[in-house]
């Protein structure tokens, strides 16, 4: 009894310091990628997850640093792992989505969105860039649609009327589309004021 004793506390020692050193390594990686050492954090997340396999937490920001490398299937692998072992986070589904449409398989992208917005609905991003892959795959009249909740989630956002305009124009809906632009200039959306220019001469059409 005295040596099963000895032995479980050794072994809930072990434990503890094996998750302790998991932790100092996910930390490093943590303060690797803010300093934008993406590579160097990714080994760090490695040797956390040599030691425990089984912190989502882990291979999300694995994720994340293979993602912002350009290494997108690689990170759609570690946005999986994570959902396999938590499956009701938002954030992993969104992230996991972003790097489908970075290489265009916006079906699935779709997918991970909607699910994103399954367990988080009033985050207007979420429908934006939900809108942006259907658009991609010629959906405007339904990307419009997630382009309208964005923007009833987060008014103030430019690249929300200015993704809306755009396919609005792809309609011929110009005139609506001018009016887009015209918001997502004076909230200084990217490109706003090229499309102002290309479809509205500069101004909106009342």
């Amino acid at each position: 009894m005295y040596r099963a004793t000895i032995f479980l506390l050794l072994l809930m020692l072990g434990f503890s310091l094996a998750a302790q050193t998991a932790g100092k390594h996910a930390a490093n990686g943590f303060s690797l990628a803010t300093q934008g050492k993406y590579a160097e954090a990714v080994e760090e997340y490695d040797k956390a997850i040599r030691i425990n396999r089984h912190n989502a937490r882990f291979h999300y920001y694995r994720g994340i640093c293979l993602f912002e490398l350009g290494e997108y299937g690689e990170s759609v692998k570690s946005y999986s792992y994570a959902i396999l072992i938590e499956t009701g986070n938002h954030l992993y589904y969104w992230n996991r989505g972003k790097s489908y449409a970075a290489m265009d398989f916006h079906e699935d992208a779709i997918d991970d969105f909607t699910d994103a917005i399954r367990l988080k609905d009033d985050t207007g991003e979420y429908f934006y860039y939900r809108g942006i892959s259907k658009a991609a795959l010629g959906d405007h009249v339904w990307a419009i649609e997630d382009f309208d909740k964005a923007i009833e989630r987060e008014n103030r956002v430019g690249d929300y009327y200015r993704s809306r305009g755009e396919c609005l124009v792809a309609l011929g809906k110009v005139v609506q589309a001018c009016q887009d632009f015209q918001l997502a200039s004076e909230r200084s959306a990217f490109n706003a004021n090229y499309f102002l220019k290309k479809h509205c001469q500069g101004n909106p059409k009342k």
